[in-house]
């Protein structure tokens, strides 16, 4: 597995990911892999860990209806609903894991941020201010110690800086990466790569 983050401010919601692809050895197979998956002007996913399960999920939000019209809620639904049949249907493919950070728009109309764990056919989901998924070969406390020490001291560079500092440490992330913003009082938002 790779690193992704998310962050919820006041007014702001932002994701983030790397770009290196590996296979299930951690050998590593491609620097230019996107994570980051704009549905619409307000929402936005994160994905990490299987890379087939995350493609098959975008291809069900594609049948929910229109990408300008989905919530953060429709993500979820979606993804429980993915499981649920994998379980029934296929349950080696429900054994594969995946890992989501969804932010944006709520059908009630609040931002939110969550995290989506699926591991071994179970799908759990925590909503969260501020999280980081970490690679294997790195423990969880040190990427989320990264990640403080660089918004507590970077602020406006902390996504880059995070992930920047977590590639020198471990082989199954790139340095380069992409990060969405979504700006919550204009409603506006913006992916970019660095």
């Amino acid at each position: 597995m790779t690193v992704i983050l998310g962050r919820k401010l006041k007014n702001e919601l932002v994701i983030a990911g790397d770009k290196r692809g590996s296979d299930i050895q951690g050998n590593k197979m491609r620097d230019d892999l996107k994570k980051i998956v704009v549905l619409n002007n307000y929402l936005a996913i994160a994905s990490a860990g299987n890379d087939s399960i995350s493609k098959v999920i975008q291809m069900d939000l594609a049948k929910v209806g229109k990408l300008e019209d989905l919530t953060v809620d429709d993500v979820i639904d979606t993804i429980y609903k993915f499981y649920k049949k994998a379980n029934e249907l296929s349950p080696n493919i429900a054994l594969l894991n995946a890992y989501f950070i969804i932010a944006g728009k709520m059908k009630s109309g609040n931002y939110k941020l969550y995290v989506v764990f699926c591991q071994k056919g179970n799908v759990e989901v925590r909503e969260t201010e501020c999280c980081i998924l970490s690679p294997e070969d790195m423990k969880l406390q040190e990427c989320q110690q990264i990640l403080n020490d660089n918004i507590l001291s970077f602020n406006k560079n902390y996504v880059e800086n995070t992930i920047k500092i977590i590639s020198e440490r471990s082989k199954l992330v790139s340095s380069s990466g992409e990060k969405w913003t979504l700006d919550i009082i204009n409603n506006k938002s913006q992916i970019e790569s660095f």
